[in-house]
């Protein structure tokens, strides 16, 4: 049996921009992805709204995705692949990010998996689709988010080598703004675990073991 960790947002815990409640676990794409892998793996899903990769948010306890992501990987050891979907709440006017500051800490987080006592096998860096925020209650919330979104993926990609993790870009995959402009419909999460089933049953990629000498 493979372990698949899924650690991400709002989009990761099935957030539903329809009903501000919570989709099903079989409508939600960790459980897609579930479905599509089957009994050879258990897909772990361990998704927060409002969760950053490393950033403290003043607003909001607890979403510091640094602080929890050492423990879960012990939790759920042994871990074959490790899903990272983060990098969208960053985007929040209050934190006054680039792009590559978010990039950054996404990669923070990379190197402190293959660096814990409790590494994963494989990692899979996922980054966000561009946001394009639509709900007028967040558009102070997320001001010039979407041209900063918009240059995510080129500065995740290149981290993601650089840290031994195979990538994923979102955007080629869903778009992400046809509900509030940041969550995913359901067709987007079927596809989205589509992608990612591939990378995981794929063939072992540049990396896959961890940087030399982990």
């Amino acid at each position: 049996m493979r372990t698949v960790l899924c650690f991400g947002d709002s989009n990761t815990w099935g957030f539903d921009p329809e009903t501000d409640g919570r989709r099903p676990w079989e409508q939600r794409w960790p459980g897609c992805l579930q479905r599509l892998l089957g009994l050879g793996y258990r897909v772990v899903e361990e998704g927060l709204n409002g969760r950053t990769a490393c950033w403290e948010d003043p607003l909001s306890h607890g979403r510091n995705g640094r602080a929890m992501l050492g423990p879960l990987l012990e939790s759920h050891f042994p871990v074959d692949m490790l899903v990272l979907m983060l990098g969208t709440n960053e985007m929040k006017s209050r934190f006054g990010l680039t792009a590559h500051d978010v990039a950054r800490g996404v990669q923070t987080l990379v190197q402190d998996a293959w660096q814990s006592e409790f590494p994963p096998r494989r990692i899979l860096w996922i980054c966000p689709p561009r946001l394009v925020v639509i709900r007028a209650a967040w558009a102070a919330e997320f001001q010039k988010a979407g041209e900063k979104s918009a240059r995510l993926a080129q500065c995740c990609e290149p981290l993601a080598r650089e840290a031994g993790a195979l990538f994923l870009n979102a955007g080629l995959v869903v778009s992400g703004d046809q509900l509030d402009g940041v969550h995913l419909t359901e067709a987007e999460h079927e596809a989205l675990a589509r992608a990612v089933a591939e990378k995981v049953l794929g063939e072992p990629g540049p990396g896959d073991e961890g940087p030399e000498g982990i």
